[in-house]
């Protein structure tokens, strides 16, 4: 809004001066909420320009019938709403889309990687010694094979049982090099000194 729309809008009729709205746009801000910007904010910005008419209209009582016809379309709407880039796009900025074309590359340079990983794993023979897999077998056991300790259930309940132990053995490690140490998990509280006051 400028900052002389309310001395525009109610300028005397002969002058015909009429303010404009201006709704800025960020492209940036991805296409939904720019393309939102760009129908929902201009139509408001429109019908606050006819409720500002209407007010004028009424303020003006029997005296508009005097005003030419041209005022008379002013003072009924008296603002013009145009929309422009608030933040215009360089040519090279991938349609504000950077972010998720990132984010594309990640995810496929990870499910690329984790294909291959695998493929690989199984050429060499390692396949079977990859922990997720052993509880992903006993996962699959417990929903369509009954449960069956041969169908994968039992690798892995060892596996997890392995993790657990391994866990446990690295956290009291850590724990007994940290005490060991003398270092603290949580700082020690120290209490200020008390200025020593002169006799």
């Amino acid at each position: 809004m400028p900052a002389d729309f309310t001395a525009s809008a109610t300028a005397p009729a002969g002058t015909l001066a009429r303010p404009t709205l201006t709704v800025l746009t960020n492209q940036s801000a991805r296409s939904v909420g720019s393309g939102l910007a760009r129908t929902v904010t201009p139509q408001a910005a429109e019908n606050a320009s006819l409720q500002v008419g209407k007010e004028l209209t009424t303020q003006m009582g029997t005296a508009q019938a005097k005003l030419p016809a041209a005022a008379r379309v002013l003072l009924a709407d008296p603002a013009a709403v145009t929309v422009q880039d608030g933040h215009p796009l360089d040519s090279h900025s991938g349609l504000g889309l950077t972010a998720f074309y990132a984010l594309t590359l990640v995810v496929v340079g990870m499910l690329s990687a984790n294909v291959m990983s695998g493929r690989v794993d199984h050429a060499l023979g390692f396949a079977e010694f990859e922990p997720l897999r052993q509880l992903t077998g006993g996962v699959r056991s417990i929903l369509y094979c009954d449960a069956q300790g041969d169908a994968g259930l039992t690798r892995g309940w060892a596996m997890m049982a392995a993790g657990l132990v391994m866990a446990a053995l690295f956290g009291f490690g850590v724990r007994g090099w940290y005490d060991r140490e003398g270092l603290h998990r949580i700082p020690v509280e120290t209490t200020p000194e008390k200025a020593a006051v002169p006799a």
